[in-house]
């Protein structure tokens, strides 16, 4: 008779904590599914920076950067053009590797 009596507490316990853990997964899931869904045929290619053009150029307003082009002496342009014209060669490189791998 007494045997009974001695119930595990634990066990309502574990079964508390693994249906949160499934909850927690089943949500997960469910919100990588819905971002996928939502996004799914959109468009990524209006979040491009155009062709040529690095994102910090973008980031200024056009007027902005005229501007802090026309300050620069001319050795400070030259140094500029050399690290835009870095910049688009290792998009080049980049882009060749890219079509190399497809």
């Amino acid at each position: 008779m007494t045997g009974k009596t001695g119930k595990k507490r634990w066990m309502p316990l574990a079964l508390g904590i693994s249906l949160a853990i499934n909850l927690a997964v089943v949500a997960v899931v469910a919100a990588v599914a819905g971002a996928a869904w939502r996004h799914k045929g959109e468009d990524r290619s209006a979040m491009r920076s155009p062709r040529g053009a690095p994102a910090f150029i973008q980031a200024l307003p056009r007027e902005a950067w005229l501007a802090q082009v026309t300050a620069m002496d001319a050795q400070e342009r030259s140094a500029y053009a050399e690290r835009l014209g870095a910049l688009a060669e290792r998009r080049k490189s980049r882009l060749k590797k890219n079509h190399a791998k497809n």
